[in-house]
């Protein structure tokens, strides 16, 4: 395997943000009305200064995205957050957070950035639309959704459970 370095790419983590590019992801992830009302801040970690964007000012939890600037700008711009978190590229920290998911990642990279609805009236159109093509495929949505939820709420992913019910869920849908 040979590694090759960020930069001949146009990643270098010493480039920071300038004004508008941080108004553009400030923007960005304001217009995701779910995460205003679940997160507190979102930090940007980018050429080793922090960039922090209030949310909601009486949430304490927040999450740190450290990426360099080239490759989350484009992220952003694009608007494909998930490319990222796919590939495991950005380092993420928690901040009184249990996880990216159920909360986090499905609200952006499925619901706003694929779906193209940001706002809670738009989520509620979205998920009308997904009730009114198949009840039955909606309903075991929600309830696979609600019920990794919960799973996830009550097991620590370092837990044996955890890992045993993660290989047996994988056995099942693969």
């Amino acid at each position: 395997m040979v590694t090759k370095d960020p930069a001949e790419f146009g990643d270098n983590w010493s480039d920071s943000l300038d004004a508008d590019e941080f108004a553009l992801c400030r923007n960005y992830f304001k217009r995701k009305e779910h995460i205003v009302n679940t997160l507190g801040f979102i930090t940007l970690r980018v050429g080793k200064k922090d960039y922090q964007i209030v949310l909601n000012p009486r949430i304490k939890k927040g999450i740190t995205f450290e990426c360099p600037r080239h490759s989350f700008m484009a992220a952003v711009k694009h608007e494909i957050f998930d490319g990222l978190l796919i590939a495991n590229f950005m380092k993420v920290t928690l901040h009184n957070v249990t996880g990216l998911y159920p909360g986090f990642t499905p609200y952006v990279a499925k619901y706003a950035d694929n779906g193209r609805a940001e706002t809670e009236a738009q989520l509620n159109a979205y998920s009308k639309t997904y009730r009114e093509r198949s009840t039955a495929e909606f309903v075991l949505a929600m309830l696979h959704r609600t019920s990794e939820g919960i799973f996830r709420r009550t097991f620590s992913n370092q837990s044996q459970v955890f890992r045993i019910s993660k290989k047996i869920y994988h056995t099942i849908t693969n």
